[in-house]
């Protein structure tokens, strides 16, 4: 990998040019190696990934950890059966502070 990285710095130095040490050194690394990606896979279609047999991909609420029905949610693989079968509830408070005094609303 290393090999590659300072092939392309050879082949592009121009781009290289102000780079100085220390952490912006690392900064860059991303970058370089992504257009590298880039160029490879250039006229490459796109294939999509699908789990494999006995994995299920399920909406998973980040703050619960449960089944999401919508909002802050993102997409987890599970092992078939082990997934979370119990939906997110997201209670409202119903709780007033009037003048520094709690009163339930309802």
């Amino acid at each position: 990998m290393i090999t590659v990285v300072i092939s392309v710095i050879q082949r592009l130095p121009e781009r290289f040019k102000d780079q100085i040490s220390g952490y912006e050194g690392g900064a860059r690394v991303p970058s370089c190696m992504g257009r590298l990606y880039e160029s490879r896979s250039e006229g490459v279609p796109e294939q999509p990934l699908t789990p494999p047999p006995g994995i299920v991909t399920v909406n998973i609420d980040r703050s619960t950890g449960q089944l999401a029905n919508g909002g802050n949610s993102r997409e987890e693989y599970f092992i078939e059966g082990t997934q979370p079968t119990q939906q997110a509830v997201h209670e409202v408070g119903t709780t007033i502070i009037d003048n520094g005094e709690a009163q339930e609303l309802f």
